[in-house]
């Protein structure tokens, strides 16, 4: 399992579209309610930024669309109280796993990587990350995590999803996937955005000097065995 980075990302970055949901401390994104929509039946993704944007397509279509878009307004609202009843529930088994403080779980690439500066460090990226291109969005993969945090997270996972607690779907592509959020390790990605993936993508040339991932979404992929971060530049 290694980690997916999404970036630039989001279609809101560019104009403060982020909202700090207050329950929480959470940030929803505003282009979640526009962006992103899933036609099954004609397999195609769609954007709807304003209500003008649907009203020429066809009633069938925008139905399906107001019907998904409902979902993520009652994903929203409530999201507070399921992360609530997901940890009276949920106590992690592995807390050691939960602490960012030291950077432990980090892989030697990517430590690597960290180590060193300029074109040193672009050469060394060149070896470890792979860049997918075609997508809705850029996408960077390269390993994060070292081997024994990846066997001690997977036992951790089984055990969560062994609870049988009622989680949200990361998005309409991946039913078996967990929402690091939910499942409590949302600091813990606070630190991998700001420590490592913000200085390695500025490293490899991936970000410019000036611009910061501020915020994420984060999730495991089942089908992929991979923690998919997407985060949104500041």
């Amino acid at each position: 399992m290694g980690v997916q980075l999404s970036a630039p990302l989001c279609p809101c970055a560019k104009r403060s579209g982020k909202q700090r949901n207050r329950e929480d401390e959470s940030f929803i994104c505003s282009c979640f309610l526009t962006h992103g929509y899933f036609l099954k039946a004609r397999c195609v993704h769609i954007d709807c930024p304003d209500d003008s944007s649907w009203r020429d397509l066809e009633p069938v279509v925008r139905e399906e669309l107001e019907r998904q878009r409902q979902h993520r307004i009652d994903c929203i609202a409530q999201a507070p109280g399921r992360i609530h009843r997901i940890r009276e529930r949920y106590r992690p088994r592995d807390a050691e796993l939960f602490d960012w403080s030291d950077g432990r779980w980090l892989h030697e690439a990517c430590i690597d990587v960290l180590s060193r500066s300029g074109w040193e460090a672009k050469g060394r990226g060149r070896a470890v990350v792979e860049q997918h291109r075609g997508g809705r969005f850029p996408v960077v993969s390269m390993p994060v995590f070292s081997d024994e945090f990846l066997r001690r997270f997977a036992d951790e996972l089984t055990y969560f999803r062994s609870l049988g607690l009622h989680t949200t779907k990361p998005n309409s592509m991946n039913d078996g996937g967990v929402l690091m959020r939910e499942m409590g390790m949302d600091a813990f990605f606070d630190g991998l955005l700001a420590d490592v993936l913000t200085p390695t993508a500025h490293r490899l040339h991936l970000l410019p000097p000036d611009a910061t991932l501020d915020s994420h979404k984060t999730f495991t992929e089942d089908s992929s065995k991979r923690v998919t971060v997407i985060g949104t530049l500041e």
